[in-house]
């Protein structure tokens, strides 16, 4: 696995729970927490791990890191290029993944194909072995709508994540400059 899945699993946790708690996962998995800017493959494991300390279903873990990483202010700005409203940015997922090797070639994400299941409504369809790909993609998608204003259901299949859009325009969306800084101009 990637060292920046590695990576963003350690941030998600350490922010989310604790210093403690990572190191409280680090040592049920037999992780060495100094060894983290190494590939991994068993980051896996780490989501396990954590989401049995916390009781909760690694199912809903992966979907709250998703959501995590979409509200890290960069990634958020890459993610608003995607579209103009939520339903061209959900449109535009099946070129995420040629992005993120623009900038990171050696980082495998899945490509996703994006049906339009009738009105208001679409599918986002992920390789045979892409469920935990589409549990944290349903965690993404969950933050942007709210960081378009989008009022929706969303909800995860075996290797799907389905968006109904109940309304595009239900609330202001966060503000999004294209050449600048959001902050400043608040």
């Amino acid at each position: 696995m990637h060292w920046l899945v590695r990576r963003s699993i350690e941030s998600f946790l350490r922010e989310t729970y604790s210093d403690q708690f990572w190191l409280r996962v680090c040592q049920r998995s037999g992780d060495d927490a100094l060894q983290r800017y190494v590939y991994d493959r068993h980051s896996i494991d780490l989501i396990s791990d954590a989401a049995r300390f916390l009781d909760k279903p690694e199912d809903d873990l992966l979907e709250d890191l998703g959501a995590w990483i979409a509200r890290r202010r960069r990634v958020r700005r890459l993610l608003r290029f995607s579209g103009r409203n939520f339903p061209d940015f959900l449109l535009n997922l099946e070129m995420l993944a040629d992005r993120v090797r623009m900038v990171m070639p050696d980082f495998f994400m899945p490509r996703v194909q994006v049906f339009e299941d009738g009105a208001d409504c679409l599918r986002i369809d992920f390789p045979p072995d892409g469920h935990d790909w589409a549990c944290c993609m349903a965690g993404l998608i969950r933050c942007m709508a709210d960081d378009y204003g989008a009022l929706g259901l969303i909800w995860i299949g075996e290797n799907s994540v389905t968006v109904q859009i109940s309304d595009g325009s239900f609330a202001p969306g966060r503000r999004f400059l294209l050449g600048g800084d959001e902050e400043a101009a608040r």
